[in-house]
């Protein structure tokens, strides 16, 4: 015999009580359906989730619902808000209404997931929302808009984003600079963005500029390279590193030699910045410089070499990462090994780095067992088991 759906509603929510502070007790059956509610949202049965949220007028009890809802969302791990429940809130029929309850939270955390979210709705609604919120008096909110603005290439996300790129407040003015970069993707875009982003180069802003080089890489025009190429000789370390990182983007034979000459500059920052490009270019020649790099005397230019290493899946910079695990640095060689793990989702490189790996359990610095990278490769069916084993065997 089936429990009556008030029973079944009733029974969840007392399993649920300790997490609700408050309950209101003006009509108690809509009182426990919408602690019901609150404690499937919680246990993520997005089914039975589904069917209830349906069955009640969002508006009528929006307020009510938001008095149970908040207490849950901060105490919910970040990561779970942001990774788990809003992308199911998102497969509802009706996600619009239920992000509008949750931007009511007085966590800015929350706030901020909840604009990303609207912006991967897409809608008319949606864009109106963040047209509003645009006006917010917090500047992190207003940067948090301009950003899910970018991803929506529409005329109207496009004008506010201009507006915007004259703020008082500069880290204001750097997220509608950054959305412009990202809304140029779009081709009737480009030019206009394009036009707007290269006038803006003479700025005395520093922040300002550091900005623009990271937009213009989203450009990807002659004009936006040649303006990045200026960038590299500016006597400002971030900005010739921000300029690097961009020319990276670029599948230029002009900025390949930029960024060659780059490899030489005599700040640590800026050549790690030119090892991350590399990685990016993805050429035979780009990874021969890059190989060429681990020579540098300077840590922080090979740990930046070393990462970049680790996400190019090439039998050279596999040799590269086995070779500088010599290394008698035991920083540099944790890094290896954390280097080496990355390439384990490359399965022609699988079984070199499980047994390079199977080799660092033993020894004496934790910071040099390739723990993490066994825990990846013990993902794949084919090595859980010797994954696991070997695992269970670490003191």
């Amino acid at each position: 015999m089936h429990a009556s759906p008030l029973s079944y509603l009733a029974q969840v929510s007392r399993s649920i009580a300790n997490f609700i502070p408050k309950v209101v007790k003006n009509n108690k059956s809509t009182t426990v359906a919408l602690i019901a509610l609150s404690g499937l949202l919680v246990f993520s049965q997005i089914k039975s989730f589904r069917k209830m949220y349906n069955s009640f007028h969002m508006k009528r009890n929006a307020q009510m619902l938001n008095k149970l809802l908040e207490p849950h969302l901060s105490r919910f791990p970040k990561d779970y808000v942001r990774t788990i429940l809003i992308p199911k809130i998102l497969k509802l029929d009706r996600p619009y209404d239920f992000l509008m309850i949750m931007k009511e939270s007085k966590d800015k955390e929350i706030i901020k997931f909840v604009i990303r979210a609207l912006g991967d709705l897409g809608n008319e609604k949606s864009l109106n929302a963040l047209v509003e919120m645009a006006e917010d008096e917090d500047p992190q909110i207003r940067v948090a808009v301009f950003e899910a603005l970018g991803e929506k290439k529409t005329d109207d996300a496009f004008q506010l984003l201009l507006k915007m790129t004259g703020n008082a407040h500069i880290i204001v003015r750097c997220a509608a600079i950054k959305g412009l970069g990202k809304i140029s993707h779009d081709k009737d875009f480009n030019k206009k963005a394009s036009a707007v982003l290269l006038d803006m180069t003479y700025s005395p802003f520093t922040e300002v500029l550091y900005s623009l080089a990271e937009a213009l890489g989203e450009i990807k025009t002659d004009e936006s390279v040649n303006a990045l190429i200026e960038m590299t000789n500016d006597v400002d370390l971030k900005l010739r590193s921000a300029a690097a990182l961009s020319l990276g983007k670029m599948e230029t034979t002009t900025a390949f030699n930029t960024l060659m000459n780059m490899k030489e500059d005599s700040e640590a920052i800026v050549r790690a910045a030119v090892a991350e490009a590399f990685g990016e270019v993805k050429t035979d020649e780009s990874l021969d410089a890059l190989i060429e790099m681990t020579k540098d005397a300077c840590p922080e230019v090979q740990r930046a070499v070393i990462k970049t290493l680790g996400k190019t899946n090439s039998d050279k910079a596999f040799d590269a990462l086995v070779k500088m695990k010599s290394s008698k640095d035991r920083e540099i060689v944790a890094h290896v090994i954390a280097a080496l793990g990355e390439m384990t989702c490359n399965t022609d490189y699988t079984e070199r780095v499980f047994n390079i790996l199977l080799g660092t359990l033993n020894d004496d610095d934790p910071w040099l067992r390739g723990i993490r990278g066994l825990g990846k490769i013990g993902r794949n069916r084919a090595y859980s088991d010797r994954a696991c084993d070997a695992l269970m065997k670490v003191e």
